[in-house]
């Protein structure tokens, strides 16, 4: 017994000494400037529909290994503040990313800018790169990597800082468990390395210096399952828990509904303990919609011939109040080529003469 409470007073000692005290918002740096992500689907698990896209290796590396087409995405948020405190209203987050499935593994690269001059929210101006590459282990369980780098600038508070990480991940499928279908569970630690510092937090009157964001060890365990699912409509929920270096306690609760696989809607809150516990109102709910078009493509011959003749692209839109004075609206699009082959191989071991 009291071997056990001197392990849990060290390890109380040596959490201690890295403070948090992080920007707000500072954990969801790279989750700015996408729909997907603002809207909850951006989940360890890839939500309850799996909607997965090259931004997703930010919250789990594993979730991109059954991917079977080129996806190509673009996002932009712009970010309006009602404070007067600030010196402009206005900031802005972009992404690029693409994801190529190849034989022995799924290679995914997405690039983030973050643009953040407010007073409610110091993370500066800030440049993000991710590679990952992800890999079906078996038909119930995935695995992934992912390697992050990062340079950020600012002015007063915000100093100039780089950020050099790694990721990993995995998603293990349960497949239907009583009344709830596609049931899986997801587990990630992220920021394993060098994140950004050098930045001075306001936390009126005071000011104090900023622990590094995004938090080392940060460890997230999600679960996610369909309640209802039909030819016509899909309603599932999703539930993850976030653990930065077990110094707070992250909550992000989600509900996804779908109509024929063809318009997503999706309902999410974020409970931050800390940030709450500061005055923060980073618990307000957000909302996304998406809709998938299918695109042909005739008379080209390149196209045709890597299978692309057919593509679907999904728009998406999304509102999340990143604090009371705070608001994201965003807007993406994902272009996949080709077309999902969900029948299985038919393997013969005689031929139809042989019989």
């Amino acid at each position: 017994m009291k071997k056990i409470i001197c392990l849990m007073l060290s390890l109380t000692f040596a959490f201690s000494i890295f403070a948090y005290n992080i920007p707000i918002n500072g954990e969801n740096l790279l989750d700015l400037s996408s729909p997907r992500s603002l809207s909850g689907f951006a989940t360890s698990t890839g939500s309850s529909i799996d909607l997965v896209n090259p931004e997703s290796i930010n919250t789990n590396p594993a979730l991109t290994a059954e991917e079977q087409r080129v996806d190509l995405n673009f996002a932009y948020t712009g970010i309006f503040s009602t404070s007067s405190w600030n010196s402009t209203s206005y900031g802005n987050a972009l992404q690029l990313g693409i994801l190529i499935p190849f034989q022995w593994a799924v290679f995914t690269g997405i690039t983030n800018l973050v643009i953040s001059p407010f007073y409610e929210m110091h993370l500066g101006n800030s440049v993000n790169l991710n590679a990952g590459l992800s890999k079906e282990i078996t038909k119930n369980l995935n695995v992934g990597i992912s390697v992050e780098g990062g340079y950020k600038t600012g002015e007063l508070l915000v100093g100039s800082d780089w950020r050099l990480t790694g990721n990993l991940g995995i998603i293990y499928k349960f497949g239907d468990l009583g009344f709830l279908k596609n049931s899986k569970v997801g587990f990630s630690v992220l920021n394993l390395g060098k994140n950004y510092s050098n930045t001075y937090v306001n936390l009126y009157p005071f000011v104090y210096k900023s622990g590094d964001f995004p938090t080392i060890g940060t460890f997230k365990t999600g679960f996610s399952s369909l309640l209802l699912s039909n030819d016509n409509v899909k309603l599932g929920f999703s539930v993850d828990v976030t653990t930065p270096l077990f110094q707070n306690f992250i909550l992000d609760t989600g509900l996804q509904f779908s109509i024929k696989d063809i318009v997503y809607l999706t309902v999410s809150e974020r409970f931050n303990y800390c940030e709450v516990m500061n005055g923060a109102k980073t618990y307000l709910p957000s909302v996304g919609l998406f809709i998938k078009f299918t695109l042909d493509v005739k008379n080209n011959d390149y196209f045709e011939d890597n299978g692309w003749s057919k593509n679907e692209m999904i728009i998406s839109t999304a509102y999340k109040p990143l604090d009371s004075t705070l608001h994201a609206i965003s807007a993406g699009v994902d272009v996949n080529l080709g077309t999902k082959d969900d029948v299985p191989p038919v393997i013969k071991i005689f031929d139809d003469d042989d019989e």
